[in-house]
């Protein structure tokens, strides 16, 4: 649809948006069209470059975002959304999540998370893990409950992730006692 458009510099086509609109302000400023990811380039003969797949996104910057106001007047809790997994490879027709990041999983490193939450624990009640399938990379799971665990991490949390994919009773276990308080499923 875009390529019809002379005037349109550069769309993201896929993969992770931030990861691609950085790639693109950073060939605009080297010319690199080797560090382009995820982004189709009308001055390249409109060819489209690159695939984003990497898990470099980044966490918002509370000092910045009016979460104060959000979860005061829009949501009325101290809850804070975190995406922590992108991608999915299943495609159900009632989700967007292989539209927006595509169908590869990718995690976020369990310290990271932890240390983001920590570091703003006192904003918040609970957190909404964003993960289209949080337990898809099982022993990926279970090692951010065993950290979780292991850094004494007090904050509630919930999740989503599929049905047949909760068939583990140490993952269920690790997952109550890291904090899950809900997860979602979809059917």
């Amino acid at each position: 649809f875009f390529r019809q458009f002379d005037f349109i510099d550069a769309v993201v086509t896929g993969g992770d948006y931030e990861i691609s609109i950085s790639s693109y302000l950073g060939y605009v400023q080297t010319g690199n069209v080797r560090d382009l990811s995820g982004v189709y380039v009308n001055s390249l003969e409109r060819n489209f470059v690159g695939c984003s797949i990497g898990n470099k996104w980044s966490f918002s910057d509370l000092d910045v975002a009016p979460y104060d106001i959000y979860s005061q007047m829009i949501i009325d809790k101290r809850e804070m959304t975190v995406t922590i997994q992108r991608g999915c490879p299943y495609d159900c027709s009632y989700c967007l999540a292989t539209k927006m990041y595509s169908f590869q999983s990718r995690m976020k490193d369990p310290s990271e998370i932890i240390g983001y939450c920590m570091k703003h624990r006192s904003k918040f009640d609970s957190y909404r893990f964003f993960a289209p399938v949080f337990t898809l990379d099982r022993e990926w799971a279970k090692e951010l409950c065993r950290q979780m665990i292991s850094a004494g991490t007090d904050f509630k949390w919930c999740t989503t992730t599929r049905y047949e994919l909760l068939d583990d009773e140490e993952l269920v276990g690790l997952l109550v006692k890291a904090g899950c308080y809900k997860i979602s499923v979809g059917v």
